[in-house]
């Protein structure tokens, strides 16, 4: 059960950074803005390294805390490098289906059902990048000691904690 729990507890990581996946490539708004996205922002892009959002580069970030030994290692960058292989094609998609929607939609040329066929086709591209993100998620976790997954668990658990107590307003003196 404590197993279960701890994949369930990845797997809500994951869900958390994920959607920074298409949000981070550019909103709906047309133009390009300056930024590597095409939102009216400019958007951020994937970050420039077709990663298709910050759960891949989080995995190596959080496992650096970790004592890997160089076996593990290997193999963990395998499993991201399958990812992200994997995942490219589907950032280059949703990068396409933007730049053709912002030609096609100006600011002031709101139409429901176009939105609609819109959000929903970049959805499904997002669910798709979310599976691979998962599975690579579970093949990581598979790959660590039981000590390595307790102390992986420990920080994860801690890093909910911490983004609360650095959440702005005003700090106690």
């Amino acid at each position: 059960m404590k197993a279960r729990h701890i994949i369930l507890t990845i797997a809500a990581a994951v869900l958390i950074a994920a959607p920074t996946t298409v949000l981070a490539q550019g909103g709906p708004g047309p133009g390009s803005g300056g930024g590597s996205g095409s939102g009216w922002g400019g958007g951020l892009g994937p970050h420039g390294d077709g990663q298709g959002g910050g759960m891949l580069r989080m995995i190596p970030r959080i496992l650096r805390h970790l004592d890997l030994e160089p076996a593990q290692q290997e193999l963990i960058e395998g499993v991201l490098e399958n990812a992200k292989t994997s995942i490219q094609p589907l950032v280059d998609q949703s990068r396409e289906a933007r730049e053709v929607f912002h030609q096609e939609h100006g600011i002031g040329d709101y139409h429901e059902t176009a939105y609609r066929e819109f959000f929903e086709s970049l959805a499904v591209i997002d669910v798709e990048i979310r599976l691979v993100s998962a599975d690579a998620v579970s093949q990581v976790w598979k790959l660590l000691t039981a000590e390595q997954q307790e102390q992986l668990q420990e920080m994860l658990e801690n890093f909910g904690r911490g983004m609360k107590r650095h959440s702005g307003g005003r700090r106690s003196p």
